[in-house]
């Protein structure tokens, strides 16, 4: 298969995920939104920085926007799901949210920081693409600027979850998510039942997301002209160990004079 094909292919796949697993995103997804916000809020103080407008690149049903705004951010999300998105703006109706994909990201200027949560580039497969929005991140950020975003670590998914099956249920949803790890992709099956009423409606979904290793995020992100200020195991500013599951990297954006 052409790198251009390959392309194609991908892209059509990407825009189909998340398009009926939207619906029940927020009632399986069980993340402490709160603490992600006000870890950034730590990081940019760290850094000596005080972003005013924001990006939440890959925002979904934007619950963590939401955070970022309350606590005083200048937030906006960009996802590639629509379905996601309306569930945003449903939410969230005074936040600005645009159907994007974050390979071709185009805004009217720049911001103070960009950040990424929950696997998002764990779902671009190519190098070129990764590499391609790093530089597309660098370009839409202020000079001194920062991107901070998490991955699941290989570990993750070649030893936590790859090749294993879980059950989600709560009282209106039961799932069974199917894992396939072969390496470097984690081939994922979704099957939720949704009730509606006394009957259940039955979705499908198909996910791939790749494992990334460590020097080849910070490879691509120097390459873009980031400097890569830490790497941390998840939201917390430890640094990560050959366990770790979650790795955020925080990306500074080369200040000129």
């Amino acid at each position: 298969m052409g790198q251009e094909v390959t392309k194609w292919f991908w892209k059509g796949f990407l825009t189909k995920m998340y398009n009926e697993f939207a619906s029940v995103y927020d009632l399986f997804i069980d993340v402490d939104y709160k603490k992600i916000a006000a870890f950034y809020s730590e990081v940019f103080r760290k850094l000596d920085i005080s972003p005013e407008l924001v990006l939440d690149l890959g925002c979904g049903t934007g619950t963590l926007t939401g955070e970022l705004k309350n606590m005083g951010y200048d937030a906006f999300g960009v996802d590639m799901s629509e379905n996601m998105l309306a569930i945003a703006k449903e939410k969230h109706p005074d936040i600005l949210f645009i159907n994007q994909d974050m390979r071709e990201l185009d805004l009217y200027g720049t911001c103070g920081a960009i950040v990424s949560s929950l696997d998002c580039l764990n779902y671009i497969s190519d190098k070129s693409d990764l590499e391609h929005i790093f530089r597309l991140c660098a370009n839409f950020l202020d000079d001194g600027g920062a991107f901070v975003f998490d991955v699941s670590s290989e570990y993750k998914l070649s030893n936590a979850i790859g090749n294993e099956t879980f059950v989600m249920e709560n009282d209106t949803c039961f799932g069974v998510w199917e894992n396939e790890y072969k390496p470097p992709y984690l081939n994922m099956c979704l099957n939720f039942f949704v009730k509606s009423g006394e009957i259940y409606t039955r979705f499908e979904e198909q996910q791939t997301q790749r494992a990334w290793k460590r020097h080849e995020l910070t490879s691509a992100a120097e390459g873009a002209g980031f400097e890569v200020c830490g790497v941390y195991n998840g939201f917390s500013f430890a640094p990560p160990d050959d366990t770790a599951e979650r790795e955020v990297y925080v990306l500074l954006k080369e200040k000129h004079e």
